[in-house]
């Protein structure tokens, strides 16, 4: 063995040494971190199910409260268009002191600026 072949492997113990438990704690933790992704990831994805069959749950209870009212108001108009029409009564016949309104506003307003 040469002197520089001999220094190679001398330096590359050294490093082995020096450096080994470093790259060992780095590879511990970077094999956490991915068991940690893996099991967030896994969790999220879980939920976003979840999630969404409350959606599709949801959904389906606004289409059925849809489709209730819609019947309820088809029945609704059944029955009104069932009912015999009545004459409309003219409503100045109903009270009789509509009609004296409009000129019981222009006496007050008179009498407002005569003041």
């Amino acid at each position: 063995m040469t002197a520089e072949t001999k220094a190679a492997v001398e330096l590359e113990e050294i490093r082995r040494i020096l450096l080994g438990p470093v790259e060992e704690a780095n590879a511990a933790r970077d094999e956490r971190i991915l068991n940690f992704i893996k099991s967030e990831t896994t969790a999220s994805a879980e939920r976003l199910e979840r999630m969404e069959a409350r959606i599709n749950e949801l959904a389906a209870m606004v289409e059925n409260a849809r489709r209730t009212t819609l019947t309820d108001l088809g029945k609704a108009i059944e029955d009104l268009a069932a009912q015999p029409k009545r004459p409309i009564v003219e409503t100045r016949s109903a009270n009789p002191n509509t009609g004296d309104l409009h000129g019981n506003v222009q006496a007050l307003a008179a009498t407002r600026n005569t003041r």
